[in-house]
């Protein structure tokens, strides 16, 4: 027998030094706790960790402070929608928190509602971003581990195993682990680590712990020598496709996520808005989406996909995923616009519609 445990321990050693670090470090910032997850603005986050954890997490950990009650849910293309722009549209009692998520797919928007409205947390005001690219999502992404959605969200083993397995196998991936020791070893970020696309030496724009989005508007971000050659040239290579719809991407399971969420906001008489976003390939989403999401939210739609003033100039972006903080502070101006003439004055000019 103490042979057999002997072997065992030699055996399980390697392992036990392998995953040291992942228990101790906690490069994705999954086991321990913090007070801050990003760091201070204009400083790399070197490795990119899952947003919806994150989100979820500063929500638990600041809702009894804070007293939310105004959401923003969407992809990171909803971080624009800064949150001290979007007070100036609601009643002084609002309490705001950005509840994003990367490419948050609509699995994850509806699992957040309906773990707000699990939490009896007041709901009272939204907003929701889509696209054609989260509502296509209608179920859990895997194999994902920026993506995939948080336990706390949903309280099922199948949840729980998918979360640890996808940043298990980033850990061991070869790339990955060699890169992060060598990073820890000597604290700094090599040619060949941003050549395997896993580190971020991008400046951090995230103001926390209250998971409020802030970007310096017309900063040195939006520079016009950050437009790169392949930036112009996504944007000249749109045009070919700009105005063809895209193909329906809501499914049956998607419209019936749709509807609860629908019913979850018709309950709380939250004051909302769902958002289309207007994306750089300049594509309408499909009229039969359309359709859906107008049967389901009537009036608290609006649609800013296609060919408009905001999609036909790239200095409307940062690339080609996201529209800039201008865009979303016009698109705020237009859907809390009280006179109905006069909003819907301001969308016929969007689109240059007489």
């Amino acid at each position: 027998m103490k042979k057999f445990a002997t072997y065992l321990s030699l055996f399980l050693l390697p392992l036990i030094v392998i995953m040291l670090p992942f228990f101790i470090e906690d490069p994705f910032k999954i086991l321990h706790h913090y007070d801050r997850y990003y760091p201070e603005d204009g400083q790399p986050l070197y490795l990119n960790i899952n947003r919806s954890y994150v989100s979820t997490r500063m929500y638990l950990q600041y809702k009894d402070s804070f007293h939310y009650n105004s959401f923003i849910f969407g992809s990171s293309r909803s971080e624009h929608f800064l949150v001290d722009e979007w007070k100036k549209y609601l009643p002084d009692s609002s309490s705001c928190f950005h509840f994003d998520g990367y490419s948050d797919p609509l699995y994850s928007i509806h699992k957040k509602i309906m773990f707000l409205d699990k939490q009896h947390a007041p709901i009272d005001n939204v907003i929701i971003c889509f696209d054609a690219e989260n509502l296509a999502k209608s179920s859990p992404i895997e194999n994902d581990h920026l993506r995939a959605l948080p336990p706390l969200l949903d309280y099922s083993w199948g949840t729980f195993e998918m979360f640890c397995k996808t940043h298990l196998n980033v850990y061991f991936e070869p790339h990955f682990f060699v890169s992060y020791i060598d990073f820890l070893l000597h604290h700094q970020i090599k040619p060949y680590m941003t050549e395997w696309g896993i580190w971020d030496i991008n400046p951090s724009y995230y103001v926390l712990p209250y998971n409020e989005r802030e970007r310096p508007l017309d900063g040195p971000y939006y520079a016009e020598n950050h437009y790169s050659d392949a930036l112009l040239g996504a944007f000249h290579n749109n045009e070919q496709h700009a105005g063809q719809p895209y193909e329906p991407v809501i499914t049956d399971q998607g419209k019936s996520l749709l509807s609860d969420i629908a019913a979850v906001l018709d309950r709380h008489h939250t004051n909302y808005r769902i958002i289309l976003n207007p994306m750089y390939d300049k594509r309408p989403l499909a009229e039969a989406d359309v359709a859906v999401l107008t049967f389901l939210f009537g009036k608290n739609l609006y649609n800013f996909t296609g060919v408009n003033i905001f999609t036909t100039d790239y200095h409307n972006y940062n690339d080609p995923a996201h529209f800039s903080d201008r865009v979303a502070s016009s698109i705020m101006e237009i859907i809390y616009e009280p006179d109905t003439l006069r909003q819907q004055q301001m969308i016929d000019s969007i689109y240059m519609r007489n």
